[in-house]
């Protein structure tokens, strides 16, 4: 993927460890998680959820890989569904 010089001026890529701290992430209105919660436990994919929200702005959207669902009880993020893919939207609880 390649992405046009005007909007990756106005976008921050970094890589993040999951299993360390993440300290200092600004706030993210969209978060790639592809093919990662398709390798964990639910337990494990609970933690990453509760870390993630804590840096998602209202509204904004988590992708994750094509063959993974969120098993979230929270009810913290909704399904969406666009040209076929499935995304999910995080609802704040301010």
């Amino acid at each position: 993927w390649e992405i046009a010089e005007a909007l990756r001026r106005r976008v921050e890529f970094q890589r993040l460890n999951l299993v360390c701290e993440w300290g200092g992430l600004p706030m993210m209105g969209v978060v790639l998680l592809r093919n990662v919660l398709a390798h964990v436990d639910a337990t494990t994919e609970r933690q990453l959820l509760m870390r993630i929200r804590c840096f998602m702005r209202p509204g904004g959207m988590l992708l994750l890989g094509e063959a993974e669902s969120l098993r979230d009880p929270s009810g913290d993020f909704e399904a969406v569904t666009r040209d076929g893919a499935i995304y999910y939207r995080f609802r704040a609880t301010e």
